[in-house]
């Protein structure tokens, strides 16, 4: 009692609106500091996205029987374009360091069960997320521009924006990166308790809906990347169930404990309740003044 009252003491004279202050003072510079880091890392990302987006365009004519070149429709198409693409840039490669400058600032507050924890969810995080862009880069978008070329012959040549071009390739890469943190964040509700490993074998059909209806919203609106993306997921999905067999089972919550027995009451007692209770259900009395 007397710590509490210190503790209340020592916060109405300043103390804890001085640590609450702190707080706000840290995560202030610590939001500066990420976007300093993000402003710096936009000046190269915008600088060479030219470069970047010549790259991906030779990389996907490549082994192609139909060149084709990109063309613009706006005066400031190509402007935003390269913006666009040094902003995604200067958000994939500072990954690293923006967590880095979070890290600094919650680990103080955490167990450390808790940093090895969120260090490691977060390394899988991001390994897991370039491993779908690099997937989608590298397979699904060649095929899906082998495939869509296919259909030019003569009379019929393809005339491809450059926004369209680029935004194609950043949804495709963005929508597997996204998918592919579903067995991160599985595996994280079997190890908190919140859904059961036999469960989610018996639900197989529904979770193969909703990969289905996530691909379809995720991807452009064609067949062959929304296909590959939930072919890719769904084995995902397996790998993760083969995986879940080997991580420890949360503890089950105890079964509530019976209560004890009832001891039944003296006869003395057990006969003034059921005079009392005679009494109470006796009908009340009417005197000469309650006639009617």
């Amino acid at each position: 009692m007397a710590n509490r009252k210190k503790r209340r003491e020592g916060f109405r004279d300043g103390g804890g609106m001085n640590v609450f202050f702190s707080h706000l003072e840290a995560l202030r510079r610590m939001l500066l500091e990420v976007l300093a880091i993000f402003v710096l890392l936009l000046i190269p990302g915008w600088y060479w996205a030219a470069e970047i987006i010549a790259v991906l365009q030779h990389y996907a004519a490549s082994g192609l029987e139909t060149q084709f070149s990109l063309r613009y429709f706006a005066l400031m198409e190509p402007f935003v374009v390269e913006f666009k693409t040094g902003v995604l840039l200067a958000l994939g490669a500072g990954m690293p360091l923006y967590f880095w400058r979070i890290w600094h600032f919650l680990a103080p507050a955490l167990y450390r069960h808790e940093r090895r924890w969120l260090a490691g969810g977060a390394l899988a995080a991001w390994g897991l997320f370039m491993a779908g862009v690099c997937l989608a880069l590298f397979a699904v978008v060649p095929l899906l521009l082998r495939f869509s070329l296919s259909f030019a012959r003569t009379g019929l040549e393809p005339l491809i924006g450059v926004e369209n071009f680029v935004m194609l390739i950043l949804t495709i890469c963005l929508a597997f990166g996204v998918m592919f943190e579903f067995p991160l964040l599985l595996l994280l509700l079997l190890l908190l308790g919140v859904i059961r490993l036999d469960t989610l074998c018996r639900q197989r059909p529904t979770v193969l809906v909703i990969i289905l209806v996530l691909a379809a919203i995720l991807t452009p609106p064609d067949v062959l990347s929304q296909v590959m993306l939930a072919v890719t997921c769904y084995l995902l999905f397996e790998l993760t169930l083969l995986v879940a067999r080997f991580l420890p089972r949360p503890p089950e919550s105890p079964e509530p404990e019976s209560e004890p027995p009832v001891e039944p009451l003296p006869e003395v007692y057990q006969a003034a309740e059921r005079r009392a209770l005679r009494r109470r259900s006796r009908p009340p009395r009417r005197g000469p003044y309650f006639r009617r």
